[in-house]
């Protein structure tokens, strides 16, 4: 058995949480904690332990500024098998119909936006409902990381079908030693 990548068991059971609904759920995923409370470590450990697997591909946070620039991003992850002329809602539809080929192929893709507290709502709702219009159980799997207040904001912005298809993975807080008595 692999050696746990976090001593404590909150924290590793988060991690192996993301890794089963990653590669088998069929929910949008939300990693929520407060600055530092290490949601880009677990993510970073995520693609680590099951990129044989699982493709992971980062939507840079210059992505997620607009509808525009996530359809670009999109395109560049999924290289030409997209429309270069679809518009950025079909686009995003199309990459999501895409992923479930590659889905249906054996190889599972997984879409991390980090710091998706700072996206657009446009962009978080357009994510959403091109995923929950997809067959969830072959299409990527968004997982969406940011602050405690990214869960309220996301089930705001979408719509009833869409906030069921959402999984919240809170990061514990770290508990900070306490400093050394000076003797």
């Amino acid at each position: 058995m692999e050696s746990p990548f976090y001593p404590d068991a909150s924290r590793q059971h988060a991690l192996e949480t993301l890794r089963h609904l990653c590669g088998f759920g069929d929910m949008a995923l939300v990693v929520t904690g407060a600055p530092g409370a290490g949601k880009t470590r677990i993510l970073a450990e995520l693609i680590r332990s099951e990129s044989s697997r699982l493709a992971f591909h980062r939507v840079p946070a210059s992505a997620l500024t607009s509808t525009q620039a996530l359809a670009r991003d999109l395109r560049r992850i999924a290289q030409t098998s997209l429309s270069p002329e679809a518009d950025a809602r079909e686009t995003v539809h199309e990459f999501f119909r895409w992923s479930e080929r590659q889905g249906q192929r054996g190889r599972r893709q997984v879409l991390l936006m980090d710091d998706a507290d700072k996206a657009s709502a446009d962009v978080i709702a357009l994510v959403l409902s091109a995923f929950v219009a997809a067959n969830r159980s072959m299409a990527a799997t968004p997982v969406f990381a940011g602050s405690d207040e990214l869960t309220e904001e996301l089930m705001s912005r979408a719509e009833a079908r869409m906030s069921a298809s959402c999984m919240v993975v809170s990061t514990p807080r770290v508990e900070s030693a306490p400093a050394p008595m000076k003797v």
